[in-house]
């Protein structure tokens, strides 16, 4: 489901992803600009992927922002062409959370938060 929604001068759209397995795989939508990923998986679980848009489909300083509310031992971003994800985190602990902002000139998603 996704919600449109403004934080700050920014305009987020939200996203709300309940994984119900370890393993599962939650993909960021394209054709928005910033999206806000509220993750509420039904349990902590030993894997998970977050897969971000096409970098031909991202525009410039997009922004992800990542809440999940259950420990994810072994978190991976899938940087979907990206020539890197820099400072991605490899877990989360409950009630954690990131941002991702994508560089168009080095098609690189950074850590923000």
């Amino acid at each position: 489901m996704l919600r449109a929604q403004s934080i700050g001068q920014q305009s987020f759209t939200t996203q709300y992803a309940s994984p119900n397995a370890t393993g599962f795989s939650v993909s960021i939508p394209v054709g928005v600009n910033n999206v806000h990923l509220i993750l509420t998986p039904t349990a902590g679980f030993a894997a998970g992927t977050i897969v971000l848009p096409p970098v031909a489909e991202c525009p410039d300083k997009m922004i992800v922002l990542v809440n999940c509310t259950q420990q994810i031992d072994t978190l991976t971003i899938d940087g979907n062409g990206a020539t890197a994800v820099i400072g991605e985190p490899a877990a989360m602990v409950p009630n954690d959370f990131f941002s991702l902002k994508f560089d168009l000139t080095t098609t690189t998603w950074y850590r923000v938060g």
